[in-house]
């Protein structure tokens, strides 16, 4: 598509399906989504007690060894 259309088309092609996404996910999603749902407000420090760090560490250093694995060139066999 770059070759043909340039590649100001691979950006701006993807303008109307965002926006469709944008529309969906604005009338789709409940309006008590969110750190309240439906309980007394929390503050930024109680709502990051609850956050899994640990295992956002582990995802983060899992896929950062997957992603540099895939890309170092080595052949396997």
């Amino acid at each position: 598509m770059a070759d043909t259309l340039g590649w100001r088309w691979e950006f701006g092609i993807q303008l109307f399906p965002m926006a469709l996404c944008l529309v969906t996910a604005y009338f789709s999603m409940p309006a008590d989504l969110g750190l309240q749902s439906g309980k007394k407000k929390e503050s930024l420090v109680q709502a990051l007690r609850g956050f899994d760090t640990k295992g956002s560490i582990t995802l983060t250093t899992s896929v950062t060894f997957l992603i540099l694995g895939l890309v170092s060139g080595r052949p396997t066999c």
